[in-house]
C-alpha cells in the first residue's frame, strides 16, 4: 500500500483510474466484483473503493488470484499486480521488496520499545 497509495484510502490515480489503497484498477476489475446489500448482489462502483473494507477486502482478492498465477512466486505476484512489463515491471517488484524490509527493521524497533513498556 505504501507504493500503490502512500497510505491514502481516497488516492485516485488519473491516469489509470485506480482507486483507493490498493490502487484497485476499477475499468478491469468491476466485472469480477460485487457488493452484497440486504439478501442481493450489486454491481461495486468505483466510489465502493474509497471505502477502506471493501478497498482492502478487493485488493486481497486480486493479490491472491495474482499469487495463484504466479505459482506461489511472491515477487512474481507482485509483478503481475503492477500490472507494468519488462523492465518497468523488475524496477517495481524491487522497490516493493524494499518497501517490505523497511517495514521489517521498523516492526523491530516497535517489539524492543513495546518490551520497554
Amino acid at each position: 500500500m505504501q507504493r500503490e497509495s502512500s497510505f491514502n484510502p481516497y488516492a485516485i490515480n488519473q491516469r489509470s483510474g485506480d482507486y483507493g489503497l490498493f490502487q484497485i484498477h476499477y475499468s478491469f476489475w468491476k466485472k469480477h466484483f460485487a457488493r452484497k446489500k440486504g439478501s442481493r448482489l450489486w454491481a461495486l462502483s468505483f466510489k465502493d473503493l474509497y471505502l477502506i473494507n471493501v478497498n482492502v477486502r478487493v485488493g486481497m482478492m486480486i493479490i491472491r488470484h495474482d499469487l495463484v498465477l504466479a505459482h506461489g512466486s511472491v515477487s512474481g505476484m507482485i509483478g503481475f499486480y503492477s500490472g507494468r512489463k519488462g523492465v518497468e515491471r523488475d524496477q517495481y517488484i524491487l522497490s516493493v521488496l524494499s518497501n517490505e524490509s523497511s517495514f521489517r527493521r521498523y516492526r523491530k524497533k516497535w517489539e524492543a520499545l513495546a518490551q520497554l513498556r
